[in-house]
């Protein structure tokens, strides 16, 4: 054996093998199709057993879907289930279920036995009937319905049954049965549209074939053939014969659930269908089909709501909307308080409670109105609550109810305090309350005096709180125009501080007024607020001058060289300065004479201006520096002060130097001026060395301090080179003879030299220097290469003549000379002439003179030439010429006389003469 527990209501459709439940009272029962297996009822059946359970909740189940199993053996001594005879018949499980359901069953069976029987017999004047006898056994409902109370004593004669005729064997109809639960209505507790529709099938049997089946009246079979399908309707839902199988005898219907039921009298509501079959050898028998339709009872959910004390006294709600009504659409029929006292609920119906008034109508709204002028109420602290619980009754269609609260909690709020002010009439005497203080600011008196001022000022607020044990808290640290207040949460004193700073734009006598809001706050928060008022009274500040260190500071420059001295360095700015006191009113002074300029100030503006004395700065060298201050004041109409120094840097610049001459050379040579003379010839040819050089010496001066000067200015000219001494400015001019060759006797040129002083800044000056040059004669100088001065001729017979010629040159470096050639001479062999003009030469040989010269001989003849300027200054030059003799012919001069002698030695011929 198997044993589960069924977890919700459910109903057997299907069943092969055997299945039992035990109740919680432990009484165990036979379970067959149709039977309603409730919520907590365990389940036995054996391992080959086969079931479907239809739930509550529309799903359906088979054994297999159970949890594993709980032996049998735990569920304690109930040896085969004896306690709980029941028949395994259909009909008998029809009963039960009836019975079940506290109805009483006879009124559902067909009409009783006695009437015509088949054949004769019978004892009431050839009446047909058949004598039924109780055989005195009682059998006790498995449903736990005990008929022993009845008082009707059994009958324990043993009477046998006697049958006055055969009764044939009659057809046989099964009973079925479907269950289905309101709950899966749509307006059920659990709607679920699938489960509304439950099938089953009962077994016909005959022997002789079915010649009609009807159902409640209504024929199923005519003439012997099923003419299904065929629906029934009825007040709760559909029933509809589906199908017949006339080869198993099956006959399959279905019902349609659509409508509660009135289950005011039982939780299932069975209705019942009278099947009747007839065979065709006329005999009849009656069964039933039974539709149970399980009650869906209301079930509540306590409400709850909440209000609070003097806040919105009325609150709403509904109770229904957490309950479940069911199928049967439960209302609320009744509502009492927590005093007991109980109404019936019509439209709307109100009932008061211990703290006000709940209005509640059947659909469950419901108004709960708070009356807050309780002194309960007003009693409660803050968050302190109180409950207040009415109990409404939910009430289905049949009867089915249950009770539900709802409870409204009230919670309290919290009282604010309030603040006690101090009177300053009071008994204390004339004293500033509490809420009021004065301070004074720090500044200076009429003369300028320095004055602390009162910077503080205190005071002490209280306050009452009606709430018992109330804890309050002082709040209200701020920053104001002119200071802070700070207060001691615990003790409500409180010290206001005054800031100088904020409050220096007080006017000496001003009076204004700060207000702070303070703030006491119970241990809820609930809070009240009053003010605390301080009088600041102003007194005189002293002027802050603002410039910045730039207004305050100016820079110039000295007087560049090449400025116009009428041009007036200065430099400027503006002063600034502020006065916190309203409409003060402030002066300047500064005015001042100083080593290199002037400074004077605007005594309204603050606008200063600076001038430099540029020939006091004169001295200052290149970028060297001065610094000069002048100490700026600034006063109010009460002789407060302050003062700023005004810088001023000047910056000297380079000052030219300027060449001076000595005094004692301011004329003459030496200074910027020099003579030179060329070197040449005197008119009479003598060779004069001439004067080369002159020099001279430049100086200068430089305001600046510790001018250090340069000179330059070495060139060459176009007839000698200047040259300077850098440090002592002494120069010396060199004549290029040379290049004065060109310079004729008494002729005189001048050459000029730019000579440049320069400081170390660059600074300059310049002088020019003018050398003249004077000229004298230069010799002449023959130019002629010793080709021009050479010359070949050779000797040739008469009456031929041989010459030679060639041209000297020569140059005079002098301007316009005038030169004449001279050097005519007769040699041995010949006669050389020169033209004095051209210098042209001619080489006469003398051919007789030079006829002694034997072929190849050479005889060489110099001639010496002149050339003379027209200062008798000269040049000579040699011309060379080479005579070259040749052969003369022989001249025979006859020997008319001579001999010789045969046969001699000496074989050959001579001859002399």
């Amino acid at each position: 054996m198997s044993v589960s527990v069924a977890e919700q209501n459910a109903v057997v459709t299907k069943l092969v093998g055997q299945l039992k439940a035990k109740d919680e009272q432990g009484n165990i029962r036979d379970v067959t199709i149709g039977d309603l297996i409730r919520d907590g009822e365990q389940l036995i059946f054996s391992p080959n057993s086969q079931f479907i359970l239809q739930m509550e909740d529309g799903t359906t189940i088979t054994e297999t879907s159970f949890s594993e199993p709980i032996p049998a053996s735990s569920l304690g001594a109930a040896p085969e289930f004896a306690t709980a005879p029941v028949s395994a018949d259909a009909e008998i499980a029809a009963l039960q279920a009836q019975i079940l359901a506290g109805e009483d069953p006879t009124l559902g069976l067909p009409e009783t036995a006695a009437g015509t029987a088949a054949g004769d017999g019978g004892n009431q004047g050839g009446s047909d009937y058949i004598t039924l006898g109780r055989i005195g056994d009682e059998t006790l409902a498995g449903a736990g319905y005990d008929t022993s109370g009845f008082g009707l004593a059994p009958d324990l004669t043993e009477d046998p049954l006697i049958l006055t005729a055969e009764i044939p064997s009659l057809p046989t109809i099964e009973a079925s049965s479907v269950t289905l639960l309101e709950a899966n209505l749509l307006q059920g507790s659990n709607p679920f549209a699938p489960a509304l529709e439950q099938s089953n099938s009962l077994q016909i049997g005959t022997e002789a074939g079915i010649a009609s089946l009807a159902i409640n009246g209504i024929d199923i079979f005519t003439g012997g053939l099923f003419v299904g399908p065929i629906t029934i309707t009825t007040d709760h839902g559909l029933l509809t014969i589906t199908n017949f199988d006339s080869i198993t005898g099956t006959l399959s219907y279905s019902f349609t659930l659509n409508s509660n039921a009135d289950n005011s009298v039982s939780e299932v509501f069975s209705q019942t269908f009278t099947t009747s079959v007839t065979d065709l050898a006329g005999n009849s028998n009656l069964s039933s089909i039974t539709v149970n339709i399980i009650d869906d009872s209301p079930s509540g959910t306590d409400d709850s709501n909440n209000v609070s004390e003097d806040g919105d006294p009325s609150i709403t709600g509904n109770v229904l909307l957490n309950d479940t009504q069911g199928a049967d659409s439960a209302v609320v029929s009744q509502v009492s308080n927590s005093n007991g006292a109980t109404i019936a609920v019509s439209d709307t119906t109100g009932i008061s409670g211990s703290f006000g008034l709940l209005q509640i109508s059947a659909d469950g709204n419901y108004t709960y109105q708070l009356d807050n002028s309780l002194d309960h109420i007003q009693a409660l602290a803050e968050g302190e609550q109180v409950t207040e619980i009415f109990t409404y009754q939910l009430t289905d269609g049949d009867g089915d109810s249950v009770l539900v609260t709802l409870s409204i909690t009230i919670t309290g709020t919290n009282d604010a305090p309030v603040v006690v002010v101090i009177d300053p009439d009071g008994p204390d005497g004339p004293i500033l309350p509490g809420d009021q203080g004065l301070v004074i600011e720090a500044g200076n008196e009429d003369d300028g005096t320095l004055v602390p001022g009162i910077v503080t000022a205190t005071g002490s607020l209280t306050a009452t709180d009606v709430d018992n044990g109330a804890v309050l808290i002082w709040s209200g640290d701020s920053d104001g125009q002119y200071g802070s207040l700070t207060i001691d949460p615990i003790t409500g004193e409180w010290i206001y501080t005054l800031d100088n700073l904020l409050a220096d734009s007080l006017a000496e006598g001003d009076l204004v007024e700060e207000v702070f809001i303070v703030t006491v706050t119970d241990e809820f928060g609930a809070a009240t607020a009053t003010q605390i008022t301080i009088t600041v009274q102003g007194t005189n500040d002293s002027p802050i001058i603002t410039s910045s260190e730039a207004d305050a500071t100016g820079s110039l420059s000295e007087l560049e060289p090449d400025e116009p001295l009428t041009t007036i360095q200065s430099a400027t700015g503006t002063l600034t300065a502020t006065d916190v006191d309203s409409g003060a009113i402030l002066n300047w002074s500064g005015d001042d004479i100083s080593a290199l300029g002037s400074f004077v100030i605007d005594p309204n503006t603050g606008e200063w201006t600076y001038t430099l004395d540029n020939s006091a700065a004169d001295n200052l060298a290149e970028g060297e520096q001065v610094i000069e201050t002048f100490l700026v004041t600034v006063i109010d109409e009460f002789g407060a002060t302050d003062t700023q120094v005004v810088t001023i840097t000047i910056t000297g610049t380079n000052d030219n130097p300027i060449i001076t001459p000595p005094p004692e050379e301011q004329e003459g040579d030496g200074y910027d001026t020099g003579t030179v003379i060329e070197a040449g010839n005197l008119d009479d040819g003598t060779v004069v060395p001439g004067s080369p050089t002159a020099t001279g010496m430049l100086e200068a001066t430089d305001v600046d301090n510790g001018a250090v000067l340069t000179w330059s200015g070495d060139a060459t000219g176009s007839l000698g080179s200047f040259s300077i001494n850098p440090d002592t400015g002494e120069w010396i001019y060199n004549l290029d003879n040379d290049a004065a060759d060109s310079l004729a006797e008494g002729q005189s040129i001048q050459e000029q030299f730019l000579v440049t002083v320069t400081d170390e800044f660059g600074g300059t000056d310049t002088q020019l220097v003018t050398i003249t040059i004077l000229g004298t004669n230069d010799s002449p100088v023959i130019t002629s290469s010793i080709g021009d001065a050479s010359g070949a001729v050779t000797e040739v017979n008469d009456p031929q003549t041989a010459t030679a010629m060639g041209t000297l040159t020569a140059i005079d470096v002098d301007d316009g000379a005038s030169l004449t050639w001279s050097g005519d001479d007769t040699s041995a062999l010949g006669s050389f002439v020169i033209d004095p003009n051209s210098g042209e030469w001619t080489y006469t040989l003398d051919n007789a003179a030079a006829d002694s010269l034997a072929q190849g001989d050479q005889v060489i003849e110099n001639f010496l030439v002149t050339v003379t300027d027209e200062f008798g200054a000269t040049d000579t030059q040699v011309v060379t010429i080479t005579i070259t003799g040749t052969n003369d012919l022989p001249v025979l001069t006859v020997d008319m006389t001579g001999g010789v002698t045969e046969d001699a030695d000496n074989p050959n011929l001579t001859d002399s003469g």
